[in-house]
Protein backbone atom coordinates (compact mmCIF):
# COMPACT_ATOMS: atom_id res chain seq x y z
CA UNK A 1 0.00 0.00 0.00
CA UNK A 2 1.28 3.33 -0.93
CA UNK A 3 1.97 5.80 1.80
CA UNK A 4 2.05 8.59 0.08
CA UNK A 5 1.75 10.15 -3.71
CA UNK A 6 3.91 8.46 -6.06
CA UNK A 7 4.10 10.70 -9.32
CA UNK A 8 4.03 8.68 -12.96
CA UNK A 9 7.62 7.24 -13.13
CA UNK A 10 8.31 7.36 -9.36
CA UNK A 11 10.52 5.30 -7.19
CA UNK A 12 8.79 2.95 -5.50
CA UNK A 13 11.04 2.25 -2.40
CA UNK A 14 9.99 -0.78 0.25
CA UNK A 15 12.60 -1.61 3.21
CA UNK A 16 15.15 1.24 1.83
CA UNK A 17 15.53 -0.81 -1.48
CA UNK A 18 13.77 0.56 -4.92
CA UNK A 19 11.62 -2.61 -5.96
CA UNK A 20 10.16 -0.68 -8.98
CA UNK A 21 8.77 2.76 -10.91
CA UNK A 22 5.13 4.01 -10.96
CA UNK A 23 4.20 3.56 -14.69
CA UNK A 24 0.90 5.63 -13.09
CA UNK A 25 0.34 7.99 -10.60
CA UNK A 26 -0.52 6.03 -7.18
CA UNK A 27 -2.27 7.75 -4.71
CA UNK A 28 -1.80 7.47 -1.12
CA UNK A 29 -3.19 4.19 0.48
CA UNK A 30 -3.91 2.85 -3.01
CA UNK A 31 -2.14 -0.67 -3.41
CA UNK A 32 0.88 -1.18 -5.41
CA UNK A 33 0.60 -4.20 -7.50
CA UNK A 34 2.67 -4.98 -10.27
CA UNK A 35 0.02 -3.83 -12.94
CA UNK A 36 1.38 -0.40 -12.18
CA UNK A 37 5.09 -1.12 -11.77
CA UNK A 38 7.98 -1.17 -14.04
CA UNK A 39 10.36 -3.45 -12.83
CA UNK A 40 14.19 -2.09 -12.42
CA UNK A 41 16.48 -3.05 -14.73
CA UNK A 42 19.02 -5.74 -12.85
CA UNK A 43 22.91 -5.12 -12.38
CA UNK A 44 25.06 -6.64 -14.46
CA UNK A 45 26.60 -9.22 -12.81
CA UNK A 46 29.94 -9.02 -13.64
CA UNK A 47 30.05 -5.55 -12.42
CA UNK A 48 28.66 -6.31 -9.14
CA UNK A 49 31.64 -6.08 -6.27
CA UNK A 50 33.22 -9.17 -5.32
CA UNK A 51 32.70 -11.11 -2.12
CA UNK A 52 36.62 -11.03 -1.12
CA UNK A 53 36.59 -11.09 2.91
CA UNK A 54 37.03 -14.91 4.48
CA UNK A 55 35.01 -15.73 7.26
CA UNK A 56 36.24 -17.85 10.49
CA UNK A 57 33.78 -20.95 11.88
CA UNK A 58 31.37 -19.92 14.37
CA UNK A 59 31.94 -21.43 17.18
CA UNK A 60 29.73 -24.74 17.53
CA UNK A 61 26.26 -24.50 18.54
CA UNK A 62 25.81 -26.21 21.95
CA UNK A 63 22.59 -26.75 23.99
CA UNK A 64 20.24 -27.47 20.30
CA UNK A 65 18.50 -30.39 19.25
CA UNK A 66 18.07 -31.34 15.86
CA UNK A 67 13.88 -32.89 15.94
CA UNK A 68 14.90 -34.75 12.73
CA UNK A 69 16.18 -38.38 11.73
CA UNK A 70 19.09 -39.55 9.89
CA UNK A 71 19.10 -41.72 7.06
CA UNK A 72 21.39 -45.06 6.91
CA UNK A 73 23.56 -42.65 4.00
CA UNK A 74 24.06 -40.20 6.54
CA UNK A 75 21.95 -37.18 5.39
CA UNK A 76 18.63 -36.33 7.66
CA UNK A 77 15.34 -35.28 7.04
CA UNK A 78 12.44 -33.66 8.95
CA UNK A 79 8.95 -33.97 9.04
CA UNK A 80 6.11 -31.39 8.66
CA UNK A 81 3.91 -33.04 11.02
CA UNK A 82 3.99 -35.08 14.31
CA UNK A 83 1.56 -38.32 14.72
CA UNK A 84 -0.77 -37.04 18.04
Amino acid sequence: MALVDIVEGGEVVRYGEVIGYALKPIAAGSWVTVQVLCMPKPPVLDNLPKATVKTSPGEPLQGYTFAGFRNPDGCVGTCNWRRA
